[in-house]
């Protein structure tokens, strides 16, 4: 109840101020361009796509289809869509809760923090972007929000791991997907001034600016991201803010603030003004008096019966925290109002620094590398961990390896299996408390066999504990007990004795791109059963003959391999000698 009369006041209070989308964040379009360019390129020495594909059980990694339950105003619907897309939802509905009739109200609010004041948009009683990401499960849920802090993001990935139901953890995964594009949204939005310094204010300002520029807002990033390279991740927060640009020393503080082991608000706050808080003392710096001004530089003006070029007067920032490698980038005008002084006799005395679209050019060069950087590395902050396990089919005990580059794990590792009736279960015996240090492995661990796995043979291991400094951690590894991994000719594939296969990391792509549009039916197509065994993924070759309806192929003599269901013989064939694989249906991811 306390909540809701919070909500309405919250609503009341942004009525009176007449506050538009502006003044909350960059355009959601802007967050689904950055979210849609994370998901799908890798940053770092992570890739999504490639942890997906090998950790989780997902063959076309983000392009995966997953199937997720949403609600609307009015009813919950079902809709399946590639996990990218579920991360550009994530990215457009923290801004535009899919329950709220009115857009940009509500969790907009808590998209702000203050570094210096540690902070958030208290006058319209919000709460700091950092205390908003790491609330526990469940509250962000005021007044029909979902839930989509880091906690309830992490429980999502666990029940899309080990709850009963197909079409439940399909629904959890989606809901993780999308929850990261909410974290990676209130990273973004750390590179906002405004969000940066506490402005609500609507017009003229950095983010409308950003929107307008639609098809040009990944050039700005010039393919060179500015990646968070902190020692130590005490948690998500520190992506926004580390806490060493304050008010001790700001003027020796403020020369932290280019380094990347700093927060990107800290960053944000000490270099770029926005519209209300240029000659606000409350923020030490950029200050002007301590910028030189430079020649002036051409500016279109454009009002309601005119249209008209000149030159402007600007201040260039070279020194005191980011100088653009010594460059220097325009931080303000120096005279907002010079063109209407000349035109319309303005008679205002003294002169109004201000931000126009020359500005906010040199702004966006520095602040969307770092937007997209930042909120990369907390995608690969959420996908740090790394598991293995070896296990031999039917000899009731696994080995498993913490994989982690850095991060120990210390909790509950526990075994679940897909059963024949559809369902996943606990293996019995399989749940154990241990503490792997990074790159460690156990002992052998003993658990029970089952006897209803299904046909794929799948197991998922799945650890819950302490990750690092991260309490409540979650990590997942999918495998299938009966594959047998081997290299041909420098192709991975995988074969089963259960007479099935999937690709092989990677596999899918290269037979896409050798066979775009094949019409060879030796080849079929890369979707198909027979495509697992049709080129190099397989044999290196491609077989001469394949039989899609009894799922034979048979590969030219001297290149066939004694593996899995494969056996070697001298049928005379095609005019080239033979040999036959027999094998079953594709797995089903």
């Amino acid at each position: 109840m306390i909540r809701n009369v919070i909500r309405f006041f919250q609503i009341c209070l942004l009525l009176i101020f007449i506050i538009n989308k502006s003044s909350f964040a960059l355009s959601v379009k802007t967050h689904e361009i950055l979210n849609e360019h994370i998901a799908n390129n890798g940053f770092d020495d992570f890739s999504l796509n490639d942890y997906l594909n090998d950790n989780l059980g997902f063959l076309d990694g983000v392009k995966e289809l997953v199937k997720g339950r949403v609600s609307g105003v009015v009813l919950t619907k079902e809709e399946n869509k590639p996990v990218f897309e579920w991360i550009m939802d994530g990215g457009l509905h923290e801004d535009k809760p899919r329950h709220d009739i009115i857009p940009y109200i509500g969790r907009s609010i808590n998209h702000f923090h203050d570094p210096l004041n540690d902070t958030g948009l208290t006058k319209l009683l919000g709460i700091s972007s950092t205390i908003w990401m790491m609330l526990p499960v469940n509250e962000q849920e005021v007044f029909l929000f979902e839930s989509f802090s880091w906690w309830d993001t992490r429980e999502y990935l666990y029940n899309a791991l080990t709850s009963k139901s197909l079409s439940f953890r399909a629904h959890n995964f989606s809901a993780m997907f999308r929850g990261l594009g909410h974290l990676m949204h209130l990273v973004q939005d750390a590179s906002v001034p405004s969000h940066a310094r506490l402005d609500v204010h609507y017009f003229n300002e950095y983010e409308g600016w950003v929107e307008s520029q639609e098809d040009k807002i990944l050039s700005y990033n010039n393919n060179k991201p500015i990646l968070f390279k902190g020692d130590v991740i005490e948690n998500p927060t520190s992506f926004i803010d580390t806490n060493q640009y304050d008010y001790d020393n700001p003027d020796r503080n403020v020369e932290l603030t280019t380094r990347i082991d700093i927060g990107l608000s800290e960053y944000t706050s000490a270099n770029f003004f926005s519209n209300d808080t240029i000659t606000n003392s409350e923020y030490p710096y950029p200050l002007i008096s301590n910028i030189t001004k430079t020649g002036r530089k051409e500016y279109t003006a454009n009002g309601i019966f005119y249209s008209e070029t000149f030159d402007r007067e600007y201040y260039v920032k070279n020194s005191h925290g980011e100088t653009n490698k010594g460059a220097g980038y325009l931080l303000a005008a120096v005279d907002y109002y010079d063109y209407y002084r000349k035109k319309a006799s303005l008679k205002q005395k003294g002169i109004t620094p201000g931000l126009d679209s020359n500005v906010f050019e040199d702004y966006a060069k520095l602040l969307i590398p770092r937007a997209i950087g930042y909120s990369a590395g907390l995608l690969k902050h959420f996908f740090r961990g790394s598991l293995d396990f070896e296990h031999e089919v039917d000899s009731g005990s696994i080995t498993i390896t913490n994989k982690s580059d850095k991060d120990g794990m210390n909790g509950v590792f526990t075994l679940y299996y897909d059963a024949d009736d559809g369902t996943r279960q606990p293996v019995e015996g399989g749940s154990w408390t241990l503490s792997l240090g990074a790159g460690s492995a156990s002992n052998a661990l003993n658990f029970t066999e089952p006897t209803n796995i299904d046909d794929s043979k799948r197991f998922i291991l799945v650890f819950k504990g302490q990750l690092g400094n991260e309490p409540d951690a979650v990590v997942g590894k999918v495998i299938s007990s009966t594959w047998q991994k081997a290299v041909y000719e420098g192709f991975e594939y995988f074969v089963t004795s259960s007479n099935s296969a999937e690709w092989a990391p990677g596999c899918q792509a290269i037979c896409e791109t050798l066979y775009p549009t094949s019409t060879d039916s030796r080849i079929d197509t890369c979707n198909s059963d027979a495509a697992f065994f049709s080129f190099g993924c397989m044999q290196g070759v491609v077989p001469d003959v394949v039989d899609v309806n009894s799922n034979t192929i048979n590969y030219g003599s001297g290149v066939c391999q004694n593996i899995g269901g494969c056996s070697t013989s001298n049928t005379w064939q095609n005019n080239v000698w033979t040999c036959s694989c027999s094998f079953g249906p594709a797995l089903t991811p």
